[in-house]
């Protein structure tokens, strides 16, 4: 991976674990990105994180073929 989609994959872990972006990682980001491209990943980022509480919350299964993530959120192999 590029340094910029190592450091977007990393700032989604960010995210997901502390609800904000480390420095060094809004860096590596706003140096590779226009700043509406900040405010696109940060959006498309919450969406994901929206529709998968909607998606538990109705306890709607994943689609014929999918396999679920493990039960303690490790989405690592």
């Amino acid at each position: 991976w590029t340094a910029l989609e190592a450091a977007a994959m990393r700032g989604v872990d960010e995210l997901m674990a502390s609800n904000r972006v480390s420095d060094a990682t809004w860096a590596v980001l706003a140096d590779g990105l226009a700043p509406d491209q900040l405010v696109d990943w940060l959006y498309v980022t919450g969406q994901f994180v929206t529709i998968a509480w909607i998606l538990n919350g109705l306890c709607i299964p994943p689609e014929d073929g999918v396999d679920p993530l493990p039960e303690d959120g490790d989405r690592r192999p």
